[in-house]
């Protein structure tokens, strides 16, 4: 009975955290549209974020600056979590959020080949299948009545591909560091990135409504924070098979977002590419290798 309630509460936490994530796209598009630049929205966000987490470190006690967490914070943050957030982004205002989550989603298979092609782990047939899958997914999403749709598809893939790049680095160069900290030097580093972008634009502001920092500081904990806890939390109570399942909330949450929120349009062949890609990313994640967030 004790057994089965943890899983229930584990299954809540991984079900929230997945609803959690796949609002950010919408939220953050919305932050943006209130007179705010994207970059600087996503700085806000991160730097936001940031600052909330100090007070855990101090009262954790786990506040490390050594070199390692510094470099972690420069490499996965500035030139990697930064860019790929952008980019995905930039894909979402090509194809929409629907279909720029959907082939976000399946970051965790470029985790599998960057560990193949360093030769750290086999490239094991689950994630040969998944990424066969994930392909034909890609030509049947593929619509030639979209001027920019192959485009916007390329920007999704390149985005994921940055985002594994990410998770892949963090995972190796960071098992030292607590997960606080980690997420801490992250949306630090991912901060600075955006503030630089903002500042090269000439598009940098401070918020000066209180509907602007609303949104913002919404976006900051209810999209960044939470999510990374709830995921972390889920960990705790139940498999990752299971996590892996209830973390398909967050790409179906963001199509749902996408078609109720900005009136995207999925016809037939589409839906029958988004199952297939979220087939692919979910036969890759059940083989029980470790489960990432998305910050």
């Amino acid at each position: 009975m004790i057994l089965r309630k943890k899983q229930i509460i584990g299954q809540i936490y991984a079900l929230l955290a997945g609803i959690l994530f796949g609002s950010v796209g919408f939220l953050t598009i919305k932050v943006a549209s209130s007179g705010i630049s994207l970059s600087t929205a996503l700085f806000w966000r991160f730097f936001i974020a940031s600052i909330v987490l100090v007070p855990i470190l101090l009262v954790r006690s786990e506040i490390k600056f050594n070199k390692k967490s510094v470099i972690v914070a420069l490499f996965t943050g500035v030139l990697l979590n930064g860019p790929a957030i952008l980019i995905y982004f930039m894909a979402s205002n090509k194809i929409g959020i629907a279909f720029a989550t959907t082939i976000f989603f399946c970051a965790p298979i470029f985790v599998a080949l960057f560990a193949w092609i360093t030769k750290s782990e086999i490239l094991d047939r689950r994630t040969i299948i998944a990424l066969i899958l994930i392909t034909i997914g890609m030509l049947f999403l593929y619509d030639n009545s979209y001027t920019m749709h192959i485009f916007g598809i390329l920007l999704a893939v390149l985005a994921a591909i940055a985002y594994g790049l990410c998770i892949f680095a963090n995972k190796r160069y960071s098992e030292e560091i607590c997960i606080y900290n980690s997420t801490f030097m992250l949306c630090f580093g991912s901060a600075m990135y955006f503030l630089g972008v903002s500042l090269l634009n000439g598009k940098f502001m401070i918020p000066n409504t209180n509907y602007m920092w609303a949104n913002i500081v919404t976006v900051s904990l209810v999209c960044t924070l939470l999510p990374v806890l709830f995921f972390f939390k889920s960990m705790q109570y139940i498999s990752s098979v299971q996590l892996s399942i209830l973390l398909l909330s967050e790409p179906i949450f963001s199509i749902f977002l996408g078609v109720i929120g900005f009136n995207e349009v999925i016809n037939l062949k589409q839906s029958i590419a988004i199952a297939i890609i979220l087939s692919g990313a979910i036969i890759h994640q059940t083989s029980n290798r470790s489960q990432e967030a998305t910050i």
